[in-house]
């Protein structure tokens, strides 16, 4: 795990994206989706993500969300122009992973020890390892 006050930012925003199973994603509604969402304010949902194909060693750096284009989620994001903000945080890595967000305490996700990441950006289909 990177040192948060030692190493560049960066080095910890790789770290968490490649260590997480899962993130926020957050974008605008389009549809009611049967009046659980309100069109045009934005609303968030857990999704699976990776970073890069395979195992650990093909980190790429660039977090890849699981989900099929017939969730309401992934119509809205699309309908949108694709644009989404991906929300991580320490607590969903582990301790398992060297964080420091634990150190033998319960501690909630938005402690300002637990590194967070917020991703913005343009979410597109990838359908071979070469995307």
């Amino acid at each position: 795990r990177p040192d948060p006050w030692n190493d560049p930012p960066a080095n910890m925003a790789r770290w968490l994206v490649h260590e997480a199973s899962w993130a926020t994603a957050s974008a605008v509604a389009s549809t009611s989706n049967n009046g659980t969402r309100v069109p045009g304010f934005p609303f968030g949902k857990i999704v699976t993500v990776v970073d890069g194909w395979g195992n650990s060693t093909e980190s790429t750096g660039k977090p890849i969300l699981l989900m099929m284009e017939t969730q309401s989620f992934a119509q809205d994001v699309m309908h949108e122009g694709g644009k989404i903000s991906l929300t991580f945080s320490e607590k969903e890595v582990g301790a398992q992973h060297g964080g420091t967000c634990f150190k033998g305490e319960t501690r909630a996700a938005q402690f300002p020890m637990c590194a967070h990441l917020t991703l913005q950006g343009i979410l597109r289909e990838v359908t071979e390892p070469a995307d």
